[in-house]
């Protein structure tokens, strides 16, 4: 199994760490601007159905009139403003019959089950927001019956508008492609700072090993320095204390080597002499 060592493991930690934050950071942000982009196509759907009333009703001093519901709708399709990514047509009996004089970004035609899932939508009479995902597209939708008190035709009008979500989220795309590559760099850079910092900070270990391999009963002199005043130093004053008692430790050996020695060379040359003596 591969030796990997401290350095190595810290870099890692800490890129991957950083890497997790900016991911989180990411799709926080990717939440909260998706929902703010869907109440804005909600608060826009529901502007144009305020609009699309006063041309209907007009206001007191102006008051419109009308001949039938077709004529108020398509003065509606005609008169109205659509944003960008959105598509308006009128209904009459289930079927499209006005569309904007110029062209938008999106033709609700391109879908042929939206327009009847609309009209059943809007079945009770009051105008509702929904959501067509289907067909290869996804949209918010604003049906909205147009009725006038005295048109026979009341029932049978609608005004649609509807917005692409996925032309509207497209807006996140070129924003989050730059949030990648910065994060990338980011990365990269705190990549490197960790390498940098750690091999500053295992520096004083390196020693502290090293020395440990230099030092042996005959070379007991090795000490470390001591820098700064953080946990590594206070180790390495430690290792020092436990070299400092070592080498009292073998003093007192060899010591004690020496006094036996001596106090053993005295009698042994007696006995020696008595050896030779008696070996002739």
């Amino acid at each position: 199994m591969p030796v990997v060592s401290v350095r190595v493991r810290l870099v890692v930690v800490i890129t991957l760490v950083a890497a997790l934050g900016l991911a989180a950071v990411a799709a926080a942000v990717f939440v909260v601007e998706r929902a703010t982009i869907m109440h804005q196509v909600e608060d826009r759907l529901r502007a144009n159905l305020e609009s699309a009333r006063f041309i209907v009703e007009g206001d007191e001093a102006n008051p419109l009139g009308w001949g039938s519901s077709r004529e108020a709708l398509e003065d509606i399709v005609r008169r109205m403003s659509p944003d960008d990514n959105t598509g308006v047509l009128g209904v009459v009996d289930d079927n499209i019959a006005y569309l904007p004089g110029v062209p938008l970004d999106v033709d609700l035609r391109e879908a042929p089950g939206f327009v009847p899932f609309a009209v059943e939508s809007a079945a009770g009479g009051d105008p509702v927001l929904g959501t067509y995902a289907d067909e290869g597209v996804n949209w918010r939708f604003l049906a909205a019956p147009v009725e006038l008190p005295n048109a026979p035709d009341a029932s049978n009008v609608l005004f649609i508008m509807a917005y692409d979500v996925h032309a509207e989220l497209s807006e996140l795309v070129e924003p989050g492609r730059i949030f990648v590559i910065s994060s990338i760099v980011v990365i990269v850079v705190i990549a490197g700072v960790a390498t940098i910092v750690a091999g500053r900070l295992l520096r004083p270990l390196r020693r502290m090993r090293e020395t440990a391999e230099r030092v042996s009963a005959q070379s007991l002199g090795e000490r470390l320095p001591i820098e700064g005043r953080d946990d590594v130093s206070e180790l390495a004053a430690t290792m020092n204390a436990m070299l400092d008692r070592l080498d009292g430790a073998l003093d007192s050996q060899r010591q004690l080597l020496s006094d036996v020695g001596h106090e053993l060379k005295t009698p042994l040359t007696i006995v020696r002499g008595h050896v030779e003596l008696l070996d002739p």
